[in-house]
């Protein structure tokens, strides 16, 4: 019943408490009544005995009542730790996920609840939210507050380095920062372009290029073979799959190289993408971003007035190139569309939409996923922040998170503040790809534009 408890399960608790008898059966009926009413859990913590049972019933309510009602928790949690005699680690377990829940709270005895709790926190996720609550509030001396506050491991990231730059440049100290900077210089890394960008130097980073020599890949000629009739045959997710389980058997490194090298000279993007990402291949940029389906990349940036780089760099952070790529929401293909969207989208440009299978054809995906580009630029004044921001999170969101920063920030900040782990990373990666596919294209790009630079976020 504690398992089920908390999972949420309520039927499976019912249908476990019809399964007690004599003096458990008390025991069970009190289990409901606590996960109908976990508002009672202090009550409960401190008239029960301290057993691992209560503790751990206890424990469960009170996350309960944290995601219910977070302020009741706040008014339950001392009596909750001292009731069943928690220990410190738990006391801190509880307090971080109320304090979790508080994060955008307006009102100030909560807030000051919240932070007396993290104060002690050593859980580096739930301190990050709130230096990042901080950085929305351009409240500059409580973000370094709680940057000092993380934990030594997750301040000497290069993104915690950069902000600590980034104040130290804020607060007059200039030479200290670009010291600082410097030494973030030359990675594949969103923080280290950045760092360039501030310093007004070149953005540069690790580039390997890989030998050409098929010696190594005899041993798998016959699992290539069989690839290779599969994706002959349109069988494209047995192929993965068995490209998969050949990657999977294979330690080397080199050879994984080797069948990076092979499949892009098949062209087969997906599956040389695969092969860097099970092989670590991070230096291999000619392999890692393949420049797949770029006569129909060029053909729509002609007609969108979107540079060919940034469509592509969407659609490697979308779907890797993969063609048959489906999201477990239902995104479909190269640029990964909701349905949906891609009817909306076909009926402002007066397209004829065939469904949701026709999103797996190249030719229609970019067309489509260009257009919605097109109106999440457009809607944004040209701003790629905004728009790759949209195109994860859904324009009302962006707008929501626009309102909110109500332009204090800058790029670098805006970036930083956005709430979603999944869609800060997804605008880093896509604006880091642009450069990588400019580079690979022959061209120079740099990370923002000058408008989007001097724009206030």
């Amino acid at each position: 019943m504690v398992l089920a408890y908390a999972n949420g399960n309520k039927s499976l608790l019912t249908y476990l408490d019809k399964q007690l008898t004599g003096d458990a059966q008390a025991t069970g009926e009190a289990v409901l009544a606590l996960y109908e009413q976990p508002q009672n859990v202090g009550e409960f913590a401190k008239k029960s005995k301290v057993t691992p049972f209560n503790q751990a019933l206890t424990k469960n309510a009170f996350l309960l009542l944290a995601r219910k009602n977070t302020s009741q928790a706040v008014a339950e949690y001392d009596q909750v730790v001292s009731g069943q005699h928690f220990d410190k680690a738990t006391k801190q377990t509880l307090a971080d996920a109320v304090a979790s829940r508080l994060m955008s709270t307006t009102d100030a005895s909560l807030a000051k609840w919240r932070d007396s709790k993290l104060a002690h926190s050593h859980n580096t996720s739930i301190l990050e939210r709130r230096v990042r609550n901080a950085i929305r509030e351009a409240n500059w001396k409580q973000t370094q507050l709680w940057i000092d506050r993380l934990p030594k491991e997750a301040q000497q990231t290069p993104r915690w380095t950069f902000w600590k730059a980034k104040l130290l440049a804020q607060n007059g100290h200039k030479k200290q920062a670009d010291k600082i900077y410097t030494s973030l210089l030359g990675e594949r890394d969103f923080y280290s372009a950045a760092a360039a960008t501030i310093l007004h130097k070149p953005i540069v980073y690790p580039l390997t290029k890989a030998p050409t020599s098929t010696a190594l890949l005899t041993p798998y000629k016959k699992s290539l073979a069989r690839v290779d009739e599969l994706i002959i045959l349109k069988k494209t997710t047995a192929a993965n799959r068995e490209w998969g389980y050949l990657l999977s058997k294979i330690t080397n490194v080199q050879t994984k190289r080797q069948l990076a090298v092979y499949a892009e000279k098949h062209q087969w993007h997906y599956l040389a993408v695969q092969a860097t990402i099970s092989g670590k291949l991070w230096d291999h940029m000619t392999l890692r971003f393949p420049l797949a389906h770029k006569w129909l990349f060029d053909f729509f940036s002609e007609q969108r007035h979107i540079p060919t780089s940034t469509m592509m760099a969407l659609a490697r952070q979308e779907s890797a190139l993969n063609i048959h790529a489906q999201s477990h929401v239902g995104a479909s293909g190269l640029m990964q569309l909701m349905p949906a969207t891609a009817a909306e989208t076909a009926k402002k440009l007066d397209y004829k939409y065939l469904g949701k299978q026709s999103l797996f054809d190249p030719s229609v995906n970019i067309r489509l996923g260009s257009a919605y580009l097109k109106m999440m630029l457009e809607r944004n004044d040209n701003n790629r922040v905004y728009a790759f921001a949209s195109y994860n999170a859904g324009p009302g969101r962006v707008a929501q998170w626009k309102k909110e920063t109500a332009g204090k920030l800058d790029v670098y900040a805006f970036i930083e503040q956005i709430p979603f782990n999944e869609t800060r990373g997804y605008v880093q990666n896509v604006l880091m790809f642009d450069i990588y596919y400019n580079e690979l294209m022959g061209q120079k790009a740099a990370l923002f534009s000058p408008a989007e630079l001097k724009a206030h976020y």
